[in-house]
């Protein structure tokens, strides 16, 4: 498949106030995707042409959770980043970011169609697909065990001389936490990017293994963004 633009997304979200009311009655280990007010809706327009240098342009946007006005703009900005690019890049993102991203667009009234008629998402035998969700693709849909980010990071970095940051001390869960201290937001904002850049720097490794870049490009691509 000849790939030069993706849309690399990645959400940051915290519980909504409702959710906490019913949290115990509802007795879930993980809160339904109705239940998370994004915080920062990360999003990279990223360029790879082949025998040239990578670019990349950050529409990542971020506001209090719950308040419509930034997040219906994100929606919309994320939107046409999509619709303008090659493929969308994700970690998880099939059961959660994407799906979280239309359900937003439902209840911010924000139209969402082109997601629907965004032909071949699924896996398929026959039709390259237009959304990567790594942490799909890297167990086989489901068949090996679900991984964290980090975990793949930390392999990767047992063989590679460019180092990939993992994530220290800070995690999804640790977002909500962090979001209501002095400088929070832009803590996890923050973070927000550094995950979709390292799904970044994954997914040009994974180009190389499924033969959609050169050893070459791939070289020149993680160079570059190591100095990002």
């Amino acid at each position: 498949m000849d790939i030069n633009s993706i849309a690399v997304i990645d959400i940051e979200a915290i519980t909504a106030p409702w959710w906490k009311e019913v949290e115990e009655e509802a007795d879930l280990k993980f809160p339904p995707l109705p239940s998370w007010l994004p915080c920062v809706i990360g999003c990279w327009a990223v360029d790879l042409p082949k025998g040239g240098s990578l670019s990349y342009a950050s529409h990542t946007a971020y506001g209090e959770p719950g308040d419509i006005s930034w997040e219906k703009a994100a929606l919309v900005d994320v939107g046409e980043v999509i619709q303008t690019s090659d493929i969308v890049v994700t970690f998880n993102g099939r059961s959660y970011d994407m799906p979280l991203l239309q359900l937003r667009a439902l209840a911010t009234a924000t139209p969402w169609a082109f997601w629907e008629r965004y032909k071949q998402r699924y896996p398929n035998y026959y039709n390259p697909l237009l959304h990567i969700d790594l942490a799909e693709m890297l167990t086989d849909y489901g068949a090996g065990t679900r991984f964290k980010l980090d975990y793949l990071i930390k392999m990767v970095d047992e063989h590679s001389t460019s180092h990939i940051a993992g994530k220290g001390d800070m995690d999804g869960s640790k977002v909500e936490e962090t979001w209501q201290q002095p400088g929070g937001p832009e803590k996890v904002k923050a973070y927000c990017d550094d995950d979709v850049k390292r799904t970044l720097q994954l997914y040009i490794r994974w180009m190389y293994i499924h033969g959609d870049a050169s050893k070459e490009d791939v070289k020149r691509w993680v160079l570059q963004l190591d100095e990002v």
